[in-house]
Parts: structure tokens; C-alpha cells; sequence
């Protein structure tokens, strides 16, 4: 038999202070007994039958389990590469609080809802760079996700492709069909001024990946805050960026994708969740633990069983 707890100072406290006290207790009572000229064997019964109920609960404390079996943990999931959108227009309050923060709170929705995939993180502007490679750790996703603002990449406009670029080479560094589970998730208003290569947007139809559009913003667009004001352009004029969803549909088209989209009166995040999960799933990654079952349920029954006995019978301590 084996523990999965060592015996701790706590332990060792609670059986000095059983002892302790016992021993007080037996030895007034063989006083009286002597006092009264007659015997105290009795006593003796109790002290056994108490010792091994508290021994069965202490054991039970430490966990006690019988041999070791073999068990297998299995990983099945999707790899899910979010690309979002940094640059200055996701500032935006057309859709509030604004384009970027309302992305991040229904990413971190879908990131809860869909535990059992692998996320990572790539953000852009004019160009892409990897935030979080795919991993199963939320907790981690979900910190740099909330620290993303509009002034992590110092560069002005926009690049989808480099984006797109960057994820399906993180993806291709498997070209086996397992790629059919994997996913590109961008997330974008849209204002793009690059060009895609167009072998790369073959390579998604290809080798079979899922491309989700989720265009955020309005048609009617919105300004842009900085300080206590807006941006303005050369001339001195507010800048007023839209949603570019036309280009967003075009290349959902081109890749075999699909188009979703977020405004003050329209959500889709449902629907992608809902995309996704229509995906399946594969392996990705299998291991082999050792694992104990903790038996103190036998230890803890048997304690209380004899708990009981010792309320309901009691035994006559002195012969007189």
C-alpha cells in the first residue's frame, strides 16, 4: 500500500494529541479504580478500539491507493490561428467602445467556449508578426490578448496578406491533410493596401484550411480618437474610416472562406462558433501517465463504522 501524501507536522500534531490526552484520561481512570479497590481493564477496549479509528482516518487523510495503472490522455482539437487587426483605424467608435476592444472581448467569448483547440495569436498593420504560437494554455492566450492596443507596431496601415502570409506558413509546417482542422481566423475593418501573393491564397484552397473573415466596423464608418481629438489627413480634415467588407467577401470567396461580421447592430461571433464546431476535430497530441487511484474511502468507512460502535456500545469501566 502506498500514500499520495507523506505524513506532515499536522499528522504527527493530531496523534500526540490523541495520545496525550488518552493517556491523561486512562490514567485517571485507573486512579479512581484504585481509589475504589477495583479494576479498569475495560478502559483497555475503548483505548484499541478509538486508536484504530483514528489511525483509519489519518490514513484516509494521506490517500492511501494499491498499485499503479497505466492511463492514456488525449488531445483532440482544432488549431486556431487569430489574426487581428492593430492598426490605427481598429481605434474607431463606430462599433463601442471601439473596433479593437469589442474584437477582443468576443474573441475572448470564443476562446472560453472552444477549450478544447489550440490558439495563437498574430497581430498586423503594414506588416505581421507572431503574438502566441499555438497553444492549449487560455490563460496565457488571453492575457496578450487583452494588452493589445493600436500602438504595438509603430508602422502605419494596413496589410492583410502579411497576415495571412504568416499564419498559413506557421500552418504548413505540417502538409499532411491533418491541415484540414486548421483554421485562420482574421479579424480586420478591412482598410488593406497590400497586394496577396496569389499561390499563397491557393495554398489555403489547397491543402484544405478554413478561412473566417470577421469584418468589424460600419459602413458609415467612424472617426478615429487620438488625445482629446480626431485624426485628421493632410488637409487638416477628420479622417472617417469605413468597413471595407466588399474586399473582405471578395477574398472569403477566393480562399473558399466564409464572411462574418460585427457592428452596433449585427453579431456573428455566434455563427462562427458554430462554423467551427462543424469542423472536425484530430489528434494532436497523445500521452501515456501513471495513475493512482486514491482508495480512502474504504479507510474513511471503516473509521465510522467503528465511530459508531463505540457511541452505541459502551462497556463498563469499573467492577465494583
Amino acid at each position: 500500500m502506498n500514500f499520495n501524501h507523506e505524513i506532515t507536522a499536522l499528522e504527527y500534531l493530531f496523534i500526540a494529541f490523541f495520545l496525550v490526552l488518552y493517556m491523561l484520561y486512562i490514567g485517571r481512570t485507573i486512579w479512581v479504580a484504585q481509589a475504589l479497590n477495583t479494576t479498569a481493564r475495560a478502559v483497555v477496549v475503548k483505548f484499541f478500539l478509538r486508536t484504530l479509528y483514528c489511525g483509519l482516518l489519518i490514513a484516509s487523510l494521506l490517500g492511501p491507493f494499491f498499485g499503479e495503472t497505466e492511463g492514456e490522455i488525449v488531445a483532440e482539437g482544432r488549431d486556431i490561428f487569430v489574426m487581428m487587426d492593430v492598426s490605427k483605424s481598429m481605434d474607431a467608435a463606430d462599433v463601442a467602445p471601439s473596433r479593437l476592444e469589442k474584437a477582443k472581448f468576443e474573441l475572448q467569448r470564443l476562446v472560453e467556449v472552444l477549450p478544447e483547440n489550440r490558439f495563437g495569436l498574430i497581430i498586423f498593420s503594414s506588416d505581421a508578426f507572431l503574438q502566441v504560437p499555438l497553444t492549449f494554455d487560455a490563460s496565457a492566450f488571453s492575457l496578450f490578448l487583452q494588452a493589445l492596443n493600436t500602438t504595438q507596431i509603430s508602422a502605419s496601415g494596413t496589410d492583410v496578406c502579411q497576415a495571412l502570409n504568416l499564419a498559413v506558413a506557421k500552418h504548413l509546417n505540417n502538409t499532411k491533410a491533418e491541415n484540414k482542422t486548421k483554421i485562420l481566423l482574421l479579424i480586420t475593418d478591412g482598410e488593406d493596401f497590400g497586394i496577396c501573393d496569389g499561390r499563397m491564397l491557393a495554398q489555403i484552397r489547397q491543402y484544405g484550411m478554413h478561412l473566417f473573415i470577421v469584418g468589424i466596423g460600419t459602413q458609415a464608418g467612424g472617426k478615429i480618437s487620438v488625445g482629446n481629438g480626431f485624426v485628421k489627413d493632410e488637409d487638416g480634415q477628420t479622417v472617417v474610416t469605413r468597413l471595407k467588407s466588399t474586399y473582405l467577401r471578395e477574398l472569403a470567396t477566393i480562399t473558399n472562406g466564409q464572411y462574418f461580421e460585427i457592428g452596433p447592430k449585427i453579431n456573428t461571433f455566434a455563427d462562427i462558433q458554430a462554423a467551427i464546431g462543424k469542423i472536425e476535430s484530430r489528434l494532436i497530441d497523445s500521452r501515456k501517465v501513471v495513475v493512482s487511484s486514491n482508495k480512502y474511502r474504504y479507510f474513511l468507512v471503516a473509521a465510522l463504522i467503528l465511530l459508531v460502535l463505540d457511541v452505541l456500545f459502551t462497556v463498563t469501566t469499573f467492577k465494583v
